[in-house]
């Protein structure tokens, strides 16, 4: 059963039932494919029981996808300067902003991963009311660089 956003598969099995003069229910329900992404890549559940366990958590981090590649399948829209400060606040943006002249510009799709200048997910969007609202804003990564250490004198 392939379906969109805000479909209601448990009523579909009432409503089955109600039309075939019975009643019934829903025994089991599987999500099987969410978007790009679906069960064949899945993470074993019962190696999150594992969590104390060396191999376990190995196994885990190696199935991790990355940011970058967990909206691989999103259009993208690279922004830089004020608006990479702004969208991090999560602040609703003017194309202007974005750089970008008309609509068109932006990625297809309800919603758009946006990047800075260095491809760094910054946040995911959506056009909304003449502006680009954040759905979902990402930190910056640390700067490994200057991580404070304490010192005992």
């Amino acid at each position: 059963l392939h379906t969109g956003k805000g479909f209601y598969v448990r009523s579909l099995g009432r409503d089955l039932a109600a039309a075939l003069g019975t009643v019934g229910h829903l025994v089991q329900l599987r999500r099987t494919q969410n978007g790009a992404f679906d069960t064949t890549g899945a993470l074993d559940g019962r190696l999150l029981a594992g969590v104390h366990d060396d191999a376990c958590r190995a196994a885990t981090r190696a199935a991790l996808l990355s940011l970058p590649d967990a909206v691989a399948s999103l259009g993208t829209l690279r922004v830089d300067g004020h608006a990479v400060s702004e969208l991090r606040y999560g602040r609703a943006l003017p194309l202007e902003a974005l750089g970008i002249a008309s609509w068109e510009e932006l990625p297809s799709g309800p919603v758009f991963a946006l990047l800075d200048a260095g491809g760094e997910l910054v946040a995911l969007g959506e056009r909304r009311d003449e502006r680009v609202h954040v759905v979902r804003g990402f930190p910056p990564k640390p700067n490994t660089e200057d991580t404070w250490t304490a010192s005992s004198t």
